[in-house]
Order: structure tokens, then sequence, then C-alpha cells
């Protein structure tokens, strides 16, 4: 039964493969879509991991090939013909075994992408002759380690620290150890200034503070009140995203006013409440902006104070809870910034640059934006 379901689960998932493979002429993606298919198949699935019981085994392989599926669709924009480009890995051999660290919160959807793509970037250098160690953050605690693990790479003589700006304490150890010539990257957002980083892989915040405000005016109109849910100012993509959105709708939008601008940190049951009391203090704004996280908590407000399909919300990121509640109409766009390539690029940016000695392309390099509505949510689910 077993080795029966397996075959079922092989033969599908070639299927949804080649129906990718029907939608582009470019050899070199459809390569890399293969090797990645491949490298899920190889981590995920055993057949000696499967259940006994029989429907649980339908359980597993049908999880399987969704996630198959979904991570396959990410190669594809949401008009589903243009295949996102990875970087390459250069040809050479380093002078010495490498080793990179990459640090990464691990605590929602957004990150597990990122995990993939770091997953992959392992593969793709399984040949060559460098160490990726991943270390993950799954709590706001385990951040706290932050400091620590960088003098770990310190003392252990890394040739490259990978990290999300935002992640704090660590600004001289980070400085330290450029010092001694270990390269430091950042990704998803840069760090503070006093670090002198080689490289930040990330979203360009502020055009994504439009995005959201042109997503936010094709689901009001030309008139209406609206409010903005502000992450922790001290986050700088909070920021960037508030003020151009702002300014974006006070010059373009003369109709749409911001009525209410509330902060909301990261603990859940406060923020709800939070929204829930915006909700009623302004029972007639059309739409709330979200620039942080808590996107759940936002959608859930608007449901359980009866006003599904009365205000919309324009959030970041995405999952599969978002893309539910984009198709019942209660979130009107998620914007994400292909997190699967946030956590491929640096390190294969970060390995060619310590093979060549070249420099990088840039000081910051930007990565893609995807819009998920109502009219394309079904490409993604």
């Amino acid at each position: 039964m077993k080795v029966f379901l397996l075959i079922l689960a092989v033969i599908e998932a070639v299927v949804i493969i080649a129906l990718v493979v029907s939608r582009t002429k470019n050899q070199k993606q459809l390569k890399m879509i293969m090797e990645y298919a491949k490298c899920i198949s190889q981590k995920d699935l055993n057949v000696a991991d499967l259940p006994v019981n029989g429907d649980q085994n339908l359980t597993t392989l049908a999880g399987y090939l969704n996630r198959i599926k979904k991570n396959v669709v990410s190669f594809i924009d949401p008009a589903g013909e243009n295949l996102t480009v990875l970087s390459d890995v250069v040809e050479g051999t380093p002078a010495k075994r490498l080793k990179i660290a990459f640090f990464s919160k691990l605590d929602n959807y957004f990150w597990y992408n990122i995990k993939s793509g770091v997953d992959y970037a392992q593969k793709v250098l399984s040949d060559k002759d460098v160490d990726v160690v991943y270390f993950p953050y799954v709590t706001m605690i385990d951040e706290h380690q932050f400091p620590g693990d960088v003098q770990r790479c310190i003392d252990e003589q890394f040739d490259a620290i990978i990290f999300p700006g935002f992640l704090r304490g660590a600004d001289d150890l980070l400085q330290k150890a450029i010092e001694q010539g270990i390269e430091v990257f950042t990704y998803n957002c840069d760090c503070d200034p006093s670090v002198h980083r080689a490289c930040c892989y990330a979203p360009n915040e502020s055009e994504a503070g439009v995005l959201a405000a042109k997503e936010l005016q094709k689901l009001v109109g030309e008139n209406g009140n609206i409010a903005v849910m502000l992450g922790e100012p001290i986050v700088s993509i909070n920021i960037e995203r508030y003020e151009s959105f702002s300014n974006y709708i006070h010059l373009h939008c003369k109709g749409i006013k911001i009525v209410n601008t509330f902060e909301v940190y990261n603990r859940p049951e406060e923020t709800y409440e939070k929204i829930v009391n915006c909700l009623k203090k302004y029972p007639d704004i059309k739409a709330i902006y979200n620039t942080t996280g808590m996107q759940l908590q936002l959608a859930q407000a608007i449901v359980d104070t009866g006003n599904e399909g009365k205000i919309k919300a324009v959030v970041f990121d995405h999952n599969d809870q978002i893309f539910d509640y984009i198709k019942k109409g209660v979130i009107g766009a998620a914007i994400s910034f292909e997190p699967f390539n946030q956590g491929y690029e640096p390190i294969i940016l970060m390995y060619n640059h310590l093979v060549t000695g070249q420099p990088f392309e840039a000081s910051r390099i930007t990565c893609k934006s995807n819009i998920v509505t109502e009219e394309n949510v079904d490409n993604f689910v």
C-alpha cells in the first residue's frame, strides 16, 4: 500500500511540474525547478516514515503534493508566465573550506519560505567546499541568543555572516567581525549604519508603501476614511512603509483621509483589542493599512465586529490563512517580497563573492514584489 501511494505521489508531482514546464521556454530555470522539486522530495518524503494507517497515508501524501505544488508555483509571477531569476554559482574553488552563517526567524509561513530558499542554496552548494550553518530563532526569547551566536562565528572563524537587519543587540560584535575579516551581509531589511556590512538584499520599503497605497486606493475609491496599523517604530521598515504610504495618499488621493494611526507590537491579544477599539471608535472607515505582522488578528477583528465585506485590509506577507481571508473579501491585498529568494540569493551571492573576490553588484540589491488580491489568489492556493 505504501509503495502504491508513493507511486501515485510521484506521478502527480510529475504532472504538476509538467504543467509549469509547459508554460515557459526558459530551460535554465526549468532545470532549477526540477532540481528543487527533487530536493524537496528527498528531504521530506521517505516511505519508511509514512504512517501505517491508510487514511493518514493519504493525508501525508496530500500535504506533500500540496507543498511541491506551492513551491513550484512560487517561482512564477501572478500572471503565471515569468519565472523568478536565481543567481548562478560561479566556477572555481575557494582557497580553503568556507563557513557561512545564516540567521533567520522561524515563527511563521514567511520565514518557512525563507528556510526553503536556504535549503535549496545548500542543495546547490552541496558539492562545493563550503558549509552553510543555519541559525533559526523560533521565539522572541531565542533572538536573545543572537549576540552569543555572532561571538561563536567570530571564535570559530566563519567567513561570512548573513542576518535579517532587524536583529538587535550585536552591532558591536558584528563590526568586530568585519574588522577581523568576516563578511557581513543583511537581508529582509538593513542593519544599523554603524555596522559596515558589505551588501543588503531587501525589498524597497518605500516602494512597498506606495504599492500598498495604490492597492488601497483601488479598494476605497476616490473618497473615504482609513486607519493605519503601525508596527514598532524602532523597526525601520515600519516607518518607511508608513511614510511612503501616507505621502502617496496625501499627494494623490485627496479624498482619502487617515483618521487614526495606532501602534502595535508583537503581542497578539493586545493587538486584537487595539484593532477592535479602532473599529468601534471609527465605524465609518473603509480600510486599514497594516505595516507589520499580526495580519490574522486584523482580519479576525474585522470579522468579529461585523465588518466583513465593509472594511478591507491591506497587509504584507503571504500564507494560506491570509489567502483564505482574501477569498472571503476581508483582506483586499497582500504584498510579499519573494521570501524564497531572500533565503537563496544572499547565500549564493556571498559564496560567489568569497570564491572570486569580486565585489557585489551593488551595496543594496532589491528583491521583487508580488501582490495577491481576489483576482489572482487562486494562483497561490
